[in-house]
């Protein structure tokens, strides 16, 4: 019987730290909403008692990675949006790329490392 190998997706390597960090600003800017067409019709107007409070993300730095991200080859940027923005099962987002999960997989990391070198590193603030 053969075992398929298993794909950790959650793993970031450390030379994709810094573009993981943007690309999750990116999704947090891509999203829309809190997803209310998921909420049942009887909680989708609740209110809570205290306000949450919301991070902030760097819009600036959301467009860049976005022109970034639109130049890339079609199947790694659908792999890096599936990733961020969709998160969906991956077995889903494989199939309907037609790619196998191990693909899947390097479609991602290839993305990241295309997205890194092509990018400039953000400016630090500096301390006044």
């Amino acid at each position: 019987m053969l075992m398929k190998a298993y794909v950790d997706y959650n793993i970031i390597k450390a030379e994709h730290e810094e573009i993981h960090l943007r690309l999750q600003n990116w999704a947090k800017w891509t999203r829309v909403g809190r997803f209310a067409w998921m909420t049942h019709p009887m909680w989708r107007y609740f209110k809570e008692r205290e306000p949450q409070p919301s991070s902030t993300c760097n819009t600036l730095d959301a467009h860049e990675v976005e022109k970034l991200i639109a130049d890339l080859p079609q199947k790694n940027r659908q792999a890096i949006r599936w990733w961020y923005v969709y998160a969906s099962n991956p077995k889903t987002a494989a199939k309907q790329m037609g790619v196998t999960l191990e693909a899947l997989d390097a479609l991602v990391h290839d993305g990241r490392t295309m997205l890194k070198n092509r990018s400039k590193p953000l400016a630090k603030p500096k301390n006044v």
